[in-house]
């Protein structure tokens, strides 16, 4: 796996040096989960895949975070970071885990129809959602199958509903997609070769679920 692994974030350093918007397409990420360990079926028992792919998505909230405090409390965000570590502890029963995974999304929702913000805050607002995709990840992995990875496929094949937490991090460190024009490439370059260098090896150290 470790082999694997190291390909796999060669190859996805090569797409987001090589490609003009910088990006890192799904697929690739498709494949690096895979190369984290086995997914977990929606209801059935953690596995240590789940465990170091929620560690990464927790590294890429982290990583915005400080984006998000120039403007809310970051009170909110840990607490959804916590209440994940909870889950995969076993300490955070599953039924009201998604009872809470509802209130932040309605949570979300309140700060969006909330009054108007500026642009950069509006950027940052965008932190929250990738704290709740680290949550999704400690409920339920991170969407993806092993047998179908396509390392071409590209982030616009997702709704943005479905968006996970790093690539919605990406857009907030880029300040827009790679669809926005007024967004920042070299931004998305910085945080995607972080991810890919730092954050995924750290993730791929990881051994066991928080303590209960």
């Amino acid at each position: 796996m470790q082999d694997d692994l190291e390909e796999a974030i060669i190859e996805g350093a090569r797409a987001v040096i090589d490609s003009d918007d910088h990006d890192l397409p799904l697929g690739a990420r498709h494949a690096i989960w895979s190369c984290l360990g086995d997914h977990a079926s929606r209801e059935g028992p953690v596995t240590l895949g789940q465990i170091r792919r929620y560690e990464l998505a927790k590294l890429s909230v982290r990583k915005v975070l400080p984006l998000w405090q120039k403007h809310f409390p970051a009170g909110k965000i840990e607490e959804m970071l916590a209440r994940g570590d909870e889950v995969l502890a076993g300490r955070l029963a599953r039924a009201a885990a998604r009872k809470l995974y509802e209130d932040y999304q309605t949570y979300e929702q309140e700060l969006l129809s909330g009054p108007e913000v500026g642009a950069e805050a509006a950027n940052a607002l965008a932190v929250c959602a990738a704290a709740i995709g680290a949550f999704y990840v400690a409920l339920w992995d991170e969407r993806f199958s092993s047998w179908e990875i396509d390392p071409q496929l590209p982030n616009n094949s997702l709704d943005p509903f479905d968006f996970d937490a790093a690539l919605t991090a990406s857009i907030v460190y880029a300040e827009g997609g790679p669809w926005d024009k007024d967004s920042d490439p070299i931004k998305r370059r910085d945080f995607w070769l972080w991810w890919l260098k730092e954050a995924v090896p750290a993730a791929a150290e990881v051994s066991a679920a928080p303590k209960k």
